[in-house]
């Protein structure tokens, strides 16, 4: 065996080793930042209301008009913060979670029953709508685990009455918010999310915190909604009240538009989406298909083994040709290049390792595969599979094997640069005699 170096490609030799890219996954660091700050706000909330309530100081549990962050609300929030606090990420409710939830739900309609019968503790009442809110998270968090679809719609439902009377004083509508105050609605929300976080998994919110281009838009998309909603609020304190129907109705025609061009954009997504999923099953299907001579994948095969693995390592391309003796593969038989091509194929697939694949080209070449080799040992890898295919000389007299091998960049998925130079490799191997191993470096 000869090995002869290739002087018509350049190379510039990096790391020798397969350094591993990241791979694109979803993360729960910031579910987890979220969360704890959504709790914070909660307990810094009850706080200040129990300062409130203590020193008789309104403006600390009714900072924004008449509603009061009650003692019977307080009460409720801190024993659904004490819940919320001991969940664990993919675990059912414990019994001292449960009860605490049951204890929520008892305060939330004790105080309805007290307040009908002329009963309240402090200033200011627990409204209906507070006390419905707290119900509906409750039961959501105690059918967590039980139930399949109930939970996140009862999570969400508890969500919809606070978010309404923070929009009310945003925008000055107290029809909107009622006997719920600014503190209380800020603290149902903030319990809400913290609850509504466990179940992030779901494919209703999955792509929330997913790093596909698909979570960072929605990321992006429920940024600029809460932005937009803090711009309108802010733009009608400062407008004028003579202006201000006229400024709800663009405001409103604004969303009507944001929304027409929110439901597009994320058809288009939806729509890409489909059409690479669809590329990628007619790949597959066609990569598993195999050659009714040889029993060999063809080359779809080939470029979905270096679609999948190399982006994340620099992958190795072997391409095996042969030869008659008279030096022209045209003039076998159909029968003999058959067997020649069983033969070598056999002969090859001993030695390959679990890191490299065998598949056949258009031409009748074999190509093979390597996964994770640097340019320093593709060369001594191919100088082995070289001798293993010469056993064919003894099977078949006259036939003689030539390989041309190249390597890929790291990062690379596209399997026609490495094959194009692997090709010229063959080629300069066939010109230069039989049973030669040529090395295109890349440039």
């Amino acid at each position: 065996m000869s090995v002869v170096r290739s002087a018509a490609f350049t190379f510039q030799r990096g790391s020798a080793r397969a350094a591993t890219a990241p791979v694109s996954h979803t993360t729960l660091r910031g579910v987890v930042w979220i969360r704890w700050a959504a709790l914070s706000v909660v307990a810094f909330l009850c706080i200040m209301a129990i300062e409130g309530h203590v020193y008789a100081i309104p403006g600390l549990y009714a900072p924004v008009g008449a509603a009061v962050f009650s003692i019977p609300t307080v009460l409720a929030a801190l024993l659904a913060l004490a819940a919320t606090s001991m969940q664990a990420p993919l675990r059912t409710v414990s019994r001292l979670e449960a009860a605490l939830w049951g204890m929520v739900i008892a305060v939330s309609v004790g105080a309805q029953i007290l307040h009908a019968q002329g009963l309240n503790f402090g200033a200011g009442q627990m409204g209906e709508n507070t006390s419905l809110s707290f119900i509906l998270l409750a039961l959501g968090q105690l059918s967590f685990g039980r139930l399949r679809q109930a939970p996140l719609g009862l999570t969400l439902l508890a969500m919809a009455l606070p978010f309404i009377g923070l929009c009310g004083y945003l925008f000055e509508q107290p029809q909107m918010f009622g006997a719920m105050s600014l503190p209380t609605s800020v603290m149902l929300l903030g319990l809400s999310t913290a609850g509504l976080l466990r179940f992030v998994r779901r494919p209703l919110l999955r792509s929330t915190i997913g790093n596909s281009p698909v979570g960072r838009a929605a990321r992006r998309l429920l940024l600029l909604w809460f932005g937009w909603l803090g711009a309108s609020a802010v733009l009608m304190k400062i407008i004028e009240p003579a202006f201000q129907s006229l400024t709800m109705f663009f405001v409103m025609v604004l969303s009507s538009v944001g929304v027409f061009m929110l439901v597009l954009y994320l058809a288009m997504l939806a729509e890409a989406r489909h059409k690479r999923y669809a590329h990628r099953k007619d790949a597959l299907a066609q990569a598993l298909l195999r050659d009714p001579d040889s029993g060999l994948y063809g080359p779809e095969m080939a470029r979905l083994f270096m679609a999948t693995f190399g982006g994340a390592a620099p992958m190795g391309i072997v391409l095996v040709g042969f030869e008659a003796a008279e030096g022209d593969r045209d003039r076998m038989s159909d029968d003999a290049r058959i067997a020649a091509l069983r033969e070598l194929a056999a002969n090859l697939g001993a030695v390959l390792c679990a890191e490299e694949i065998l598949t056949l080209s258009a031409d009748d070449r074999l190509t093979i595969l390597i996964r994770g080799i640097a340019g320093d040992e593709i060369e001594a890898r191919a100088g082995r599979l070289l001798n293993a295919a010469r056993g064919l000389e003894r099977s078949l007299p006259g036939v003689t094997v030539s390989m041309g091998a190249a390597c890929s960049r790291r990062g690379d998925t596209a399997f026609g640069p490495a094959l194009t130079r692997a090709e010229g490799a063959l080629r300069e191997a066939e010109r230069a005699g039989c049973n030669r191993v040529v090395l295109a470096r890349a440039a």
